[in-house]
């Protein structure tokens, strides 16, 4: 594969997951490790401890159980509000066995917590993978 090739679309994700035996596409801990360092869930300087502990947590182990104790510890709402949309994400591509097959049930009525946003992202790396050829 050439560099172009690596670094092409890089901003979708592709290169961070794996692939199956049948080339369908599955994530990794460096794909879901990006949705927690996002600037949407960064640490600012008034970030709490619990915050602080959970960001440290999920970078470390992006497949890390989490109570919900730990995010309602936190003291920022929109904060909570956005590790619950990754969280719901994350546990929804576990339910499939590939992120294609987590598209498809999107496509077909699948009902999502989380933003429709994390369905536009999945498309991007199916699309990648396509234009990978």
């Amino acid at each position: 594969m050439t560099l172009a090739a690596l670094s092409f679309w890089s901003t979708s994700g592709w290169h961070l997951l794996d692939r199956n035996k049948d080339g369908l596409l599955l994530p990794t801990a460096d794909f879901m490790a990006a949705y927690f360092h996002r600037p949407e869930l960064a640490l600012v300087e008034e970030s709490c401890d619990a915050e602080r502990a959970l960001h440290e947590k999920l970078t470390a182990d992006p497949f890390a159980l989490v109570d919900d104790s730990e995010l309602t510890a936190m003291a920022d709402p929109d904060i909570i509000e956005n590790y619950r949309a990754v969280l719901a994400f994350r546990e929804f591509l576990g339910q499939h066995d590939s992120l294609e097959a987590a598209y498809m049930a999107i496509a077909g009525g699948a009902e999502i917590s989380f933003p429709p946003l994390f369905g536009v992202q999945i498309c991007h790396v199916i699309l990648r993978q396509i234009l990978d050829g």
